[in-house]
């Protein structure tokens, strides 16, 4: 009885001892894999009405996980990123949005809403709001504006809609990935949800060890579905399996075993869709270097740039905007008709600005083209008009693209205003919208 009472200490020391013994490990060495999450958990606390919002008083650097960005964000007593302390002198305008439009990418001076501080309109100087917060949906966005305008008054409100909020590609709806509305519909109906989501965040933001095995979990799922689409990919190959729907893949030639071994050892095999290719209202020229009149990479060394750019070839444009598009979801109209409500009831004016999302809508956009990656922008700007709510558009901006200049005298190009595999807004792209908003801003004499 003795050994099994000194085995079962040992096994309750060794269960106490290992725990305390990574966490003071993580704490100590914080390796950096693992860096960006933890600052991203600083950052962020739980928040009952839209399920996190930010630390108030915080002064963290995010680095980016993949090595892509690095950047210093700073939040006031209400939480609002880069915003300075409410000045009681100054009317306000705030803007409202997600991860884009709270700044992810650069610093907090860099931010396209920072950057609009102090704007002048008409002799009169405006104090912006950074409202925003990564992953809000339009549920988000309704709660986060009742809570604010409730605390000061607003003057106008520029609210920022997502492709996120709404929409989401097929393929990654097949895997299980919902549009932010959608997921805010589940979970906000789901109590066991929301108290097993404030737990979770609560044990993560104080336990590194929780914490890392949160993120380890996560990745190991995310690894198994990209496992589990190659797989599936290969059983397509040799004709073991119809052609995925996620994947969309086959090999240009017959299928089968011995056809699939005889291509992936002796050439290179190419990927094409399953779907019929179709066919585009438009030939597009293949992307040119400037400098050497030839097809390839811009070089940094361009003095003159190309405009409208030429567009690559992966890139589909339509000479038109589409007349017809799928009306809005119910969730999501009925948080647009909160904000709605909202401005009404606060004295405040609501003004839509939709953000050029991807590099493919400015591509379009400077040759006078339409693309079909702006449908969201258009399905929720005609929303807004048809209950009157002014809605601007800043496609019209992409043309002053080819007159902007590095600090070093380069030429910007398109590929400039993105984080390349991040999506956000570069330095330079920030600083392009913020001169963008405050030219469309000084129109609205009936507002300002």
């Amino acid at each position: 009885m003795s050994f099994i009472r000194n085995r079962l200490r040992l096994l309750l020391l060794l269960s106490i001892a290992i725990p305390v013994g990574l966490e003071c490990a993580l704490r100590l060495f914080q390796p950096a894999a693992f860096t960006y999450y933890r600052s991203l958990k600083e950052l962020h606390i739980s928040h009952p009405d839209y399920l996190v919002a930010l630390t108030p008083h915080a002064d963290i650097i995010l680095k980016d996980n993949k090595g892509l960005w690095e950047g210093r964000f700073r939040t006031n007593s209400l939480g609002m990123r880069g915003s300075r302390e409410l000045d009681p002198q100054q009317e306000k305008i705030a803007c409202l949005g997600d991860s884009m439009v709270m700044g992810f990418g650069v610093s907090d001076q860099d931010a396209f809403c920072t950057l609009l501080d102090n704007l002048e309109i008409r002799g009169k100087r405006y104090q912006t709001l950074n409202l925003a917060v990564d992953a809000f949906g339009s549920r988000g966005y309704a709660k986060r504006l009742d809570e604010v305008s409730a605390q000061t008054r607003l003057k106008a409100v520029l609210l920022f809609v997502s492709p996120n909020d709404y929409t989401m590609p097929e393929a990654l709806r097949a895997r299980g990935i919902l549009a932010d509305d959608e997921n805010d519909e589940i979970r906000f109906n789901d109590p066991a949800y929301l108290r097993m989501f404030r737990w979770r965040f609560t044990l993560t933001r104080y336990s590194y060890l929780a914490h890392a095995v949160l993120v380890g979990t996560q990745q190991v799922l995310i690894r198994a579905q990209l496992l589990q689409r190659n797989l599936r990919t290969e059983l397509v190959k040799m004709g073991l399996q119809d052609c995925d729907p996620v994947t969309n893949a086959y090999m240009p030639y017959e299928p089968g075993i011995w056809n699939w071994i005889r291509f992936a050892f002796y050439r290179s095999p190419s990927v094409a869709t399953c779907k019929v290719k179709s066919q585009q209202t438009d030939k597009l020229p293949q992307p040119v270097d400037i400098a050497n009149n030839s097809p390839g990479r811009r070089s940094p060394e361009t003095k003159t740039n190309q405009c409208p750019a030429a567009i690559p070839a992966t890139i589909r444009c339509l000479t038109e905007e589409p007349a017809a598009l799928a009306p809005l979801e119910e969730s999501t109209i009925r948080y647009y008709s909160k904000m709605i409500e909202l401005s009404q009831k606060r004295g405040f004016t609501l003004i839509v600005a939709p953000l050029p999302i991807q590099d493919q809508t400015l591509y379009c956009s400077q040759a006078g083209l339409y693309s079909p990656l702006y449908d969201y922008a258009l399905r929720a700007g005609k929303w807004f008009q048809a209950h009157n709510a002014i809605v601007l558009d800043l496609r019209n901006y992409t043309k002053e693209i080819c007159s902007m200049r590095h600090a070093d005298g380069r030429l910007v190009s398109i590929a400039d205003i993105y984080i390349q595999g991040d999506g956000h807004y570069t330095v330079t792209g920030n600083h392009w919208i913020a001169r963008a908003l405050a030219s469309e801003l000084k129109k609205l004499h009936h507002v300002f």
